[in-house]
């Protein structure tokens, strides 16, 4: 079995873009669950607030988009996290759906394929594992 650390980044294809996302620690979970749980109850502001907050905390490098510039390169917070220009850039692509989906099921640690609501595996969606001791 291969543990995973929070500064380790699994690869995610998306529709053939790799995103790079790191563990969560479990105060990122704790916040991240508050405020699904909120979201489950009908609060649709926490609802959104829980995606950018998967987002923001998991999302550690990307590859393969492009902007007026070239490569899309994500910008960084001091803490650590994805900026709000990049949330508003990612939340605008077509996969968005995919990727928020994706981001949110590292609540309960590193998947090994991403499931809709439904339970179903999502269409063009992989996680990339490498084995353990190879990075």
């Amino acid at each position: 079995m291969r543990i995973y650390k929070t500064t380790d980044k699994i690869e995610v294809k998306i529709d053939g873009i790799s995103f790079f996302l790191s563990p969560l620690s479990y105060q990122q979970k704790l916040s991240l669950q508050m405020d699904m749980n909120k979201a489950s109850n009908g609060d649709l502001t926490s609802a959104m607030d829980a995606v950018i907050k998967a987002l923001k905390m998991s999302i550690k490098d990307v590859k393969g988009l492009k902007d007026s510039e070239g490569d899309y390169k994500l910008s960084f917070e001091d803490n650590g996290e994805i900026s709000d220009s990049c949330i508003d850039d990612l939340l605008n692509m077509p996969l968005s759906n995919k990727l928020s989906a994706t981001c949110s099921q590292f609540l309960a640690g590193v998947p090994d394929k991403i499931l809709d609501q439904n339970g179903v595996e999502l269409e063009g969606v992989s996680v990339i594992k490498v084995k353990p001791g190879k990075k």
